[in-house]
């Protein structure tokens, strides 16, 4: 695409015409993991590091939200696991998988994955680089018989793909794709925490449903804006002589995001007008239009 743009655009400055370039053509490192360590990130600071900010005796108005929270702060406190599962292993889902399974803030337990074919379930915990080693060298594909999973050195249940929706966990992160908890299955959700990995997995429908429930749902817009940031910084870079590190991508990306997470996340506990998908749309035109009138290109 960037030599297509070369050929109609001959003489002029290129290397920012597209983002997603391989590093040796002037991307980033980085940006392949750049949405997947988002996704972890917007749960896992709710969780560790917002949350910690307040108390019982704060004023919150989302207080079926707050005691989910609460209720996962208590198992670590205990010693126990934070469950989670994966719907999805690719790009997405994989590295979510990776960093849950490598944290040392909390003890977490990645305890089941899926794919387009099958589920995978150990209430123990899977073993989580033998399941990426083992991806690599299967086009992608997790083990899906007891052979291949011998072959993995994994020890999991095998279920059907879209068991992961519905098992009693603690955070599912929907990193597949759209349309995934739709009213047919939305009474069966356990989760406490639903991450919105993918574009528009849960519906409008099943959005509303879960909320009244007290769940919390970290919407697309929010949780997968890693990669577009990393984006960003891609084309940010084309315009320096410095390239960044891998590490100044990452830091980069988690400023950004965790100024935005606390936004968001002050507006929707202390608030009970509307759904956490709702204030991100009103902070993003809110930043939008301030904008727009600073340059004075509003009146």
């Amino acid at each position: 695409m960037v030599g297509e743009y070369k050929t109609i655009h001959p003489g002029k400055s290129y290397a920012g015409s597209f983002t997603g370039k391989s590093v040796a053509n002037g991307g980033v490192k980085g940006r392949r993991e750049s949405t997947g360590r988002g996704v972890f990130l917007s749960y896992s600071w709710l969780i560790n590091y917002w949350s910690e900010q307040y108390d019982k005796n704060d004023s919150f108005h989302r207080n079926k939200q707050w005691q989910r929270l609460q209720t996962l702060h208590q198992k670590d406190r205990e010693g126990k696991s934070i469950r989670i599962a994966i719907q999805g292993f690719g790009n997405v889902g994989n590295v979510v998988a990776q960093e849950a399974y490598q944290y040392d803030k909390n003890k977490s337990s990645v305890i089941a994955v899926s794919d387009h074919a099958v589920t995978l379930y150990q209430p123990d915990g899977l073993d989580i680089e033998n399941l990426v080693e083992f991806t690599k060298q299967h086009h992608g594909d997790l083990p899906k018989n007891t052979a291949e999973l011998k072959q993995a050195g994994i020890k999991a249940a095998i279920l059907s793909a879209v068991d992961v929706l519905t098992l009693d966990c603690d955070i599912l992160v929907l990193a597949a794709i759209e349309e995934q908890i739709l009213k047919n299955n939305m009474e069966q959700v356990k989760a406490s925490i639903l991450v919105e990995g993918a574009n528009a997995p849960i519906s409008t429908e099943a959005d509303n449903y879960l909320e009244a429930q007290g769940r919390i749902i970290i919407p697309d817009i929010l949780a997968n804006a890693g990669g577009v940031i990393v984006s960003y910084l891609e084309w940010k870079q084309t315009q320096a002589v410095h390239n960044f590190t891998e590490e100044e991508i990452i830091s980069n990306m988690s400023q950004k995001m965790t100024n935005t997470l606390r936004d968001v996340f002050d507006a929707y506990f202390f608030s009970n007008k509307h759904t956490m998908r709702h204030i991100c749309y009103l902070l993003a035109l809110e930043r939008l239009t301030t904008l727009l009138y600073r340059h004075g290109k509003l009146y």
